[in-house]
């Protein structure tokens, strides 16, 4: 229940941060977290994840509506790169669907977050001041806060958390070293 607090609090500085045009969200990067989001959410609640797994569910329900808000507030510039994240993450259904087995889709997902990332790191690296730095760290705080509450601790129930809470980190990070770098 705190990770998904914590997960609700960080929507709702995002949200805010759009409305007030403080934060321009990359619509691509959304396309491609709510479909990871969704096969995460469905891989950790397979395997015994328990209320560990709400977060996710918490974070899916929240990067929908970011990407709803992103059509007409977010950054749209699509790379070719974009495009192979989406289809990486879409390759996650049918390696699960061949091995019957959620780890593998949990290690796919997982690097893909890694490619999914990239275009909010790229736009952030430029454009320091259009990103939700308290959103990110607030995302990364209830990812710890979900390891805590995995009723399993498996690679399948804490891998792609474990990447969620990192990658978000590193660019909480990221955006605090461009902003002083840049300034305002």
């Amino acid at each position: 229940l705190l990770a998904i607090a914590i997960s609700c609090a960080s929507a709702a500085f995002y949200f805010w941060g759009i409305f007030r045009r403080e934060i321009r969200p990359h619509m691509f990067t959304y396309i491609v977290w709510v479909t990871m989001l969704g096969i995460g959410f469905a891989a950790q609640h397979v395997s015994g994840a328990g209320a560990g797994s709400w977060n996710l569910l918490a974070h899916l329900t929240a990067n929908s509506g970011i990407l709803v808000l992103s059509i007409w507030y977010g950054e749209k510039n699509i790379t070719r790169s974009d495009w192979l994240a989406l289809l990486a993450a879409l390759s996650a259904i049918p390696v699960w669907l061949i091995t019957h087995d959620p780890l593998w889709a949990i290690v796919i997902l997982s690097l893909i977050d890694l490619l999914a990332i990239m275009p909010t790191y790229r736009k952030s690296w430029v454009d320091p001041w259009h990103e939700g730095a308290r959103s990110f760290f607030l995302g990364a705080l209830s990812s710890v806060a979900a390891l805590f509450a995995m009723e399993v601790y498996s690679l399948t129930t804490i891998l792609y958390t474990a990447t969620i809470m990192t990658l978000d980190g590193l660019l909480v990070v990221m955006l605090i070293f461009r902003r002083w770098q840049v300034g305002r």
